[in-house]
């Protein structure tokens, strides 16, 4: 017995497609938070995205690049990028650097699938014996696991809850992200980029995606070479001054904020929904 909801479906334009108009909803918003593939997802959910986001009052997207792409068929789209439990994460903010004659640790937490690109990481592995490196998550890709696990400086933890998370990342002294350049990962904004930060730790990421409003932030490994280079440059060079311009810069990205744009965004979607449809009924 709803009257006039709000629908907002979460990436599922199969669904969508089926259900419009079936709640006599007040608006219909498609969050739309990755890209749809037909070698990922199917041709028909493929198409069915498509169909679905033409229909829609407005869309909610996570990437500049998934913007660019929806905008053709919507002219009413908002970007709302990933956040971060900056409260949680930030209990466990580095203030230290790890001591002279420790070894350091590179890390990665999050899936180990496809993205991943094995070459490139082997590549930093093999030049870098004196450092750990650890990789935190559930192994999608086995590939990965039995290419890098021959190396002593290499250990595979299972995934954690998000509650363990912070506390894992507090002991990395570089958190990468090493993802293939491919037309897939573009649309990719990882929400480990601003977990990372938000504890304070430098972030490595290979040039897979533009992400402009972490340029100041992170460094960018457009090679293997230049991925290993960036890497060491970032443990000869990380201070506490610059974990505190990490951390401050990720609070900004925090997810209380984030669902502050989600309502506006909702607002202004139903206010043009009207508008538009007041217009129309003047005409005719």
């Amino acid at each position: 017995n709803w009257k006039n909801p709000i629908i907002i479906n979460a990436y599922n334009p199969v669904f969508g497609n089926k259900l419009i108009g079936s709640f006599n909803e007040k608006g219909i918003i498609y969050y739309c938070y990755d890209g749809f593939f037909t070698d990922q997802r199917g041709i028909r959910a493929f198409y069915a995205d498509k169909s679905f986001s033409s229909k829609v009052d407005g869309i909610i997207v996570s990437s500049d690049y998934l913007y660019e792409q929806k905008i053709n068929l919507n002219d009413i789209v908002y970007v709302i990028k990933n956040g971060v439990d900056y409260d949680l994460f930030s209990n466990y903010a580095k203030m230290s650097l790890t001591q002279d004659g420790l070894r350091k640790k590179i890390g990665y937490i999050g899936s180990v699938d496809q993205r991943f690109d094995i070459e490139l990481v082997k590549y930093s592995i093999e030049h870098l014996p004196e450092c750990d490196f650890e990789f935190i998550g559930d192994i999608r890709n086995q590939e990965v696991k039995g290419v890098l696990s021959i190396f002593k400086n290499v250990s595979f933890l299972p995934a954690v809850s998000s509650s363990q998370v912070p506390l894992l990342l507090k002991n990395f002294d570089v958190g990468i992200i090493p993802y293939l350049r491919t037309e897939m990962n573009r649309n990719i904004y990882p929400l480990k980029i601003n977990e990372y930060l938000a504890v304070g730790v430098p972030v490595v990421m290979t040039d897979f995606a533009e992400l402009k409003d972490f340029k100041d932030f992170v460094s960018v490994g457009e090679s293997k070479e230049d991925f290993l280079s960036k890497i060491v440059f970032e443990l000869a060079n990380d201070s506490v001054s610059k974990m505190k311009v990490r951390r401050d810069f990720a609070s900004r990205n925090s997810w209380t904020s984030r669902a502050e744009s989600f309502s506006k965004s909702i607002t202004e979607i139903l206010d043009l929904k009207n508008k538009r449809n007041n217009t129309t009924l003047k005409k005719s």
